[in-house]
């Protein structure tokens, strides 16, 4: 399978545009056929909020994820699983307190076709937060994914951004 989560913020996810373009690219690199199109996942995450009273004025924020399967198996139709869950206080915390990082001890092949999509088969991200768990006893700790060139590509449960002067990298 393959799956997106998403931002949610004033009843509205982030960046829904690039969330779909990705994972469009992994539904025809899995050769999945996506039993929604892109207004069928938005009316998707639109009653999902609204069922979870996520409206445009809301403070609360959440994260949506978003999973196709190839279904049942045997030629059934894909299935596609949408959640919603609340960004819990400790994690909203981390903005004002920070993060604890470590590197985690093994390479990810960014050229590696696979690690261009997401997919349900997250052993590395699992074992990854599992090691953290062991390492520290700190709500605030995430693990670095280092490529093989020593470049961080992301966290085991969160993406990498620096600010350098006025520009995001």
């Amino acid at each position: 399978g393959i799956f997106e989560t998403l931002h949610v913020v004033r009843g509205a996810p982030v960046a829904w545009e690039l969330h779909l373009d990705r994972l469009e690219a992994s539904a025809r690199f899995a050769r999945l056929v996506l039993p929604l199109d892109r207004e069928g996942l938005a009316s998707l995450a639109a009653e999902l909020c609204a069922r979870n009273g996520l409206a445009p004025d809301a403070r609360e924020e959440a994260a949506l994820r978003l999973t196709i399967t190839r279904g049942a198996g045997g030629g059934h139709a894909p299935t596609v699983v949408g959640f919603l869950r609340a960004i819990p206080p400790g994690h909203r915390a981390k903005r004002d307190r920070g993060v604890d990082l470590w590197t985690l001890p093994f390479r990810r092949n960014e050229d590696a076709e696979l690690a261009r999509h997401k997919t349900t088969s997250y052993l590395a991200s699992a074992l990854g937060q599992e090691l953290l768990r062991e390492r520290s006893r700190t709500i605030t700790a995430e693990g670095l994914f280092v490529g093989t060139d020593g470049a961080v590509l992301e966290g085991t449960a969160s993406n990498v951004a620096i600010v350098v002067g006025d520009r995001l990298l």
